[in-house]
């Protein structure tokens, strides 16, 4: 959802503006601008530009995987996320939980300049790397309905995502009426 979008024949862009919102399947994302470069008429990366904030659903609706920084890149390969990196005052809060164990639950925050993501070919994420001035901490949790923690300027927007092509016109179609 955006206020302006562009797509151009030229660079194969599409451009979203004033601050857009992407979902892509339980991940939310917004930035003040969202680029979305196609290559084949297959998305290759994303970019995104300014107040950057990732939310990712953990398990349920309360507890949220979230990043945050400057710009971000998301580069697609073989239409599965491959690698992100986050540019500038990185900042992470993400779940863990040990499949083994109901009962080993924690959460990692942590603060870094730059910060890389990658993704195996099952979209699960194999490795982070915490670039220049990083700074973490892992905390357990004993009780999994505890309060949810939020990084600063958390905002998930579910109220706003169309679940499928007819409700993102039937929403559009609100917004002209106010």
């Amino acid at each position: 959802i955006c206020n302006n979008f562009f797509y151009s024949d030229l660079d194969s862009m599409l451009r979203l503006y004033y601050t857009p919102i992407l979902w892509i399947d339980s991940t939310q994302m917004t930035a003040e601008q969202i680029f979305l470069n196609l290559k084949n008429q297959k998305p290759e990366h994303l970019t995104l530009l300014n107040e950057v904030f990732i939310i990712q659903s953990f398990t349920d609706s309360t507890m949220f995987n979230q990043i945050k920084g400057d710009s971000t890149l998301i580069f697609i390969k073989n239409s599965q996320l491959n690698k992100t990196e986050v540019w500038g005052n990185a900042h992470t809060l993400y779940y863990i939980e040990d499949a083994d164990s109901e009962n080993s639950f924690g959460i990692n925050t942590a603060v870094s300049e730059n910060l890389f993501i990658y993704a195996d070919s099952t979209n699960k994420i194999s490795k982070i790397v915490f670039v220049n001035d990083s700074k973490g901490l892992l905390s357990p949790i004993k009780d999994k309905d505890s309060t949810p923690l939020k990084l600063e300027n958390f905002n998930i927007q579910l109220d706003k995502r169309p679940l499928n092509g007819i409700a993102l016109f039937n929403y559009q179609t609100k917004l002209k009426k106010l």
